[in-house]
């Protein structure tokens, strides 16, 4: 009699330890991308100065512009681009507003984002009361400082300038540029709308927010549901500006207990495991 009741107690343990089963995923769900996941979203209103201890009677040169990312990058790898323009402005012995074409990627991984940044200018100028012309570029690298958690990064640049008029003579130069770029790094989404047919197919769409919805991206999605495991592996496609973004979701469960999340975004690469994140409906 004893025996047959402590099997009956095993048995009753071994049930009461299985988990529920997510089965496959039907319908929409969000994944919340936060902590280790965070993905910096470079967009500022940046304002170019000479450094304070610029020798005086140098040219004095100010500038400004503003950078809208995409999600992704048009042709660089491991980049997206930041496309603008804006204004150089110049005082002294010449003055004058030369406009500036703004090109720029950033790169690296989550928590390490790294921003290049190029402006090239060329335009009329004033020296000493003489029309002339004057072109150049400016070479901008911003990186996080060493402590982290800045809302801004600090960016170090350096001109090339070439100009002149008529009578008055021609000169190249160059000289060093401070600035900061807003870095308001952040949590991110993932929404998902999926269906799985009969033979275990999954198939639907897809779409990530980062930061606000002016910095957003569409995906395909396709992939298959394994009823042994009670996972999914899932491929994004990228469509439009998301192209070359690049998003993957493996083992994953469709109520949101599990799968690991490898991506590229905004330029940088990271992983997270989803069974320390919260999903909601």
């Amino acid at each position: 009699m004893r025996g047959c009741v402590g099997r009956w107690l095993f048995v009753c343990a071994c049930l009461v330890a299985l988990p529920a089963a997510a089965g496959p995923p039907n319908g929409k769900s969000t994944l919340t991308i936060s902590g280790a996941g965070q993905v910096f979203v470079p967009q500022s209103d940046i304002q170019m100065h000479r450094p304070a201890d610029t020798p005086a009677g140098t040219l004095e040169m100010d500038g400004e512009f503003v950078v809208t990312p995409d999600i992704a990058g048009m042709f660089a790898t491991n980049s997206f681009d930041i496309i603008n323009a804006g204004t150089l402005t110049l005082g002294g012995v010449a003055t004058g507003s030369i406009p500036m074409d703004v090109t720029g990627k950033t790169s690296g991984r989550v928590g390490a984002p790294r921003v290049r940044l190029t402006a090239a200018f060329a335009g009329p100028i004033n020296v000493l009361g003489v029309a002339g012309s004057a072109k150049g570029s400016i070479q901008f690298f911003c990186a996080p400082d060493e402590h982290g958690g800045s809302p801004t990064m600090p960016c170090v640049g350096h001109i090339h300038f070439c100009g002149g008029a008529p009578g008055v003579g021609h000169t190249c130069g160059g000289g060093s540029f401070e600035s900061s770029i807003a870095a308001p790094g952040g949590d991110w989404t993932l929404s998902l709308a999926l269906e799985t047919d009969a033979s275990n197919r999954v198939t639907g769409g897809a779409k990530v927010v980062l930061g606000d919805d002016a910095t957003a991206g569409s995906f395909n999605v396709s992939g298959n549901y394994n009823p042994k495991t009670d996972t999914s592996n899932l491929k994004f496609t990228g469509l439009n500006e998301a192209a070359k973004a690049r998003l993957s979701l493996t083992r994953f469960a469709a109520d949101g207990s599990a799968g690991i999340l490898k991506f590229k975004l905004d330029g940088q690469t990271g992983t997270v495991d989803l069974s320390k994140l919260p999903m909601t409906p």
